[in-house]
């Protein structure tokens, strides 16, 4: 090499290389004569060495006296060691040093070499990489490395030039339109500016000076490249719509490109074999974008016009490292064009796809315009049919007005007369029960709260002193209103006859022949009819001492009692057994007995209280009840009442009275 030389040589054809296995090899050791043996011509001329490791390169060059620069693209390298010889035979090792200390400011580095005379100088070079080892080394002049780097400047800048302002154009728009496909066509245009920015050492020469190192991570933003480029070919061809096979496996793909930005840290190797595998993989959108254009989604020929673009300078660079075609210049410029014109052709089709989807707007616009007044017209015959129909079935609605006023007027009619028939029954009723005089006559403290649910009432109660002897009996028959009001009265008919004719006392034959009776008079044995009641009955008598003796039995129906000299609420529970309908013939009527003091309390009743239910359909229930008789036994019994009716009261506010209610309570004197 000449001293006034303005070429910059490519030292690759006359590189010795050896692959340092054990990664352990020192200069000294390596300038042994069995170690140099093991160097390997690069009669290739290719700059990938191994796929990982630590490479030996070794170059003889013979050039005038006099001090020259040797270029070394080491983006992909982690540590990179140069051994110059000096004039005793000994070698300096060169050390690495940040942008700020380069002998000459560049995108990568140069490294100044020293030629003592025009005899052939040795140079070593040990590189090591968690990655392809890749060395492209160059030597030159300062002068042509000027001037190379004159023109290699005027491209880089007018190519990062254009990827700033095709960045700044598609963000302006994305905020203009907030389109998703402009969002991620910016970061897809930041995430490969960043990569060939680590990938060329301007990174390092504007943006990390102090970090040479960080160029060695550019696996990062090559990951992000895949994410982003992929993010984008799924929304930008719309594969939810027009392909949603293929969009589950571009999904795949984008887990995928996010892998090599993780594992590189870790593997770089496999990092490296999961990004050689996504650029096949990657095909399937120019598949996907193939089947759209034969959709004639027109949108989609732009597409793929820009991906055969970037894909062809990939491959001419694949084929560059694996020697089957040579260039003279740096193969990454043919990634940088074949991004250009990708770029050019996706921002183009961007474009397209906006007008696209414009005119499709316009044609479905057009479409449901046309569907609408077909609609309309459609709808304004119908409307005109029907409102003929409507006038004919006025003209019927007007006639049937005035029958259904006819009939209105009949019923009102009928109902009146109704209501004063079961106005004169309850009055029937009331004259049946026991009167108030009478009632204060034998009973020397009580109450009765008595509610119908209707004006009739199916509850009522039977009072009677005999002798010595007062019955006091509570009864619920089936059903209420009229119905109930028909049974009630049979009841009180027979309770008449049993005890007032027949004089029966025992409360348990006066039930069996009440049940008896009723079957009779309904006809129950033939009619299958099941109408019926249930009963509590306590026959009440002086015993010795001044004491009561209570005789009870229920059909169904409890006897609550209160001691005067206890605070417990007792219970006589009625037989599991109704008056009336088909019972049980081995179930009888059995008569309970306790003797009570004086001031003690009797409660009898049907089942209307603790079954009233509240607006949440939830009854007053038994164990209430019993509470609300035993807190308030203390009381007089007109004011127990109260308390009752306050409580039934509050319970059922906001709804309706579910069934009539009948309780008596009874102090014995």
């Amino acid at each position: 090499m000449q001293k006034a030389s303005r070429q910059v040589t490519d030292l690759a054809p006359r590189v010795y290389f050896l692959v340092d296995t054990s990664r352990q090899l020192s200069l000294q050791a390596l300038r042994q004569s069995r170690f140099q043996k093991q160097f390997v011509t690069n009669k290739s001329g290719r700059v990938t060495y191994a796929k990982s490791g630590v490479v030996w390169l070794k170059f003889v060059v013979q050039a005038d006296a006099g001090t020259y620069l040797l270029e070394l693209k080491e983006s992909q390298l982690a540590d990179v060691k140069f051994y110059q010889p000096l004039a005793n035979g000994t070698y300096q090792e060169v050390k690495r040093l940040n942008y700020y200390q380069w002998f000459l400011k560049t995108s990568h580095r140069l490294i100044p070499i020293r030629f003592f005379n025009n005899q052939p100088h040795t140079f070593y070079l040990r590189c090591y990489s968690k990655g392809i080892v890749r060395a492209p080394v160059a030597i030159g002049t300062k002068e042509a490395f000027i001037e190379k780097n004159h023109w290699e400047d005027l491209f880089q800048g007018a190519f990062f030039g254009c990827l700033v302002l095709m960045l700044l154009y598609n963000l302006f728009i994305y905020f203009s339109i907030r389109d998703l496909s402009y969002l991620y066509y910016v970061l897809y245009l930041g995430s490969i500016t960043i990569y060939i920015l680590m990938v060329t050492g301007h990174g390092t020469e504007f943006l990390w000076p102090h970090n040479p190192y960080l160029g060695n991570y550019n696996f990062v933003a090559f990951s992000f490249f895949w994410v982003f480029m992929f993010l984008f070919s799924n929304h930008f061809l719309n594969t939810q719509r027009y392909a949603p096979r293929l969009r589950v496996w571009a999904n795949v793909l984008i887990v995928l490109g996010i892998l090599p930005g993780i594992i590189g840290f870790i593997q770089e190797p496999l990092a490296e074999l999961i990004q050689q595998i996504l650029v096949p993989l990657a095909c399937i959108f120019l598949i996907t974008s193939a089947i759209l254009v034969s959709k004639q989604y027109n949108v989609a020929k732009l597409y793929l016009l820009g991906w055969v673009g970037f894909l062809s300078g990939g491959v001419s660079v694949v084929l560059h490292m694996a020697g089957i075609l040579r260039w003279s210049f740096d193969p990454i410029y043919l990634v940088e064009l074949g991004a250009l014109f990708e770029l050019l052709f996706f921002s183009l089709a961007l474009a397209a796809r906006i007008k696209y989807y414009q005119q499709e707007n316009y044609r479905l616009v057009n479409e449901q315009k046309e569907m609408l007044t077909k609609k309309v017209t459609e709808k304004t015959k119908e409307l005109r049919d029907a409102n003929d129909e409507l006038l004919a079935s006025n003209e019927e609605l007007q006639q049937t007005q005035e029958e259904i006023a006819a009939q209105r007027d009949a019923i009102a009619e009928k109902n009146v007369l109704v209501a004063q028939s079961i106005t004169a029954a309850q009055k029937i009723q009331r004259a049946t029960l026991p009167f108030t005089d009478k009632l204060d006559r034998i009973l020397p403290e009580y109450f009765i709260l008595f509610r119908p649910r209707d004006i009739v009432s199916g509850d009522f109660y039977w009072v009677e002193k005999i002798e010595e002897r007062l019955f006091i009996v509570a009864l619920d028959c089936t059903g209420h209103g009229v119905p109930g009001a028909f049974m009630s009265m049979i009841a009180n008919t027979l309770l008449d006859n049993i005890i007032k004719v027949n004089k029966i006392t025992d409360p348990a034959e006066i039930l069996d022949r009440l049940h008896r009776r009723v079957r009779v008079a309904l006809r129950q044995d033939t009619t299958q009819e099941s109408s019926g009641m249930d009963v509590a009955l306590a026959v009440l008598q002086i015993a010795p001492g001044g004491n009561t003796s209570v005789q009870f039995v229920g059909a169904k129906r409890p006897l609550y009692y209160i001691k005067s000299s206890e605070n417990e609420l007792g219970v006589l529970s009625g037989t599991r057994k109704s008056i009336g309908g088909i019972q049980p013939d081995n179930v009888v009527f059995q008569t309970q007995q306790l003797v009570l003091s004086e001031g003690s309390l009797l409660y009898l009743g049907t089942d209307g209280f603790e079954d009233q239910n509240d607006v949440n359909r939830k009854k007053i229930g038994t164990k209430k009840l019993r509470n609300l008789l035993l807190t308030n036994a203390h009381l007089p019994l007109h004011a127990q009442q109260e308390v009752l009716e306050q409580a039934l009261d509050e319970h059922m506010k906001n709804t309706k009275q579910r069934d009539d209610i009948l309780l008596i309570g009874l102090r014995l004197a």
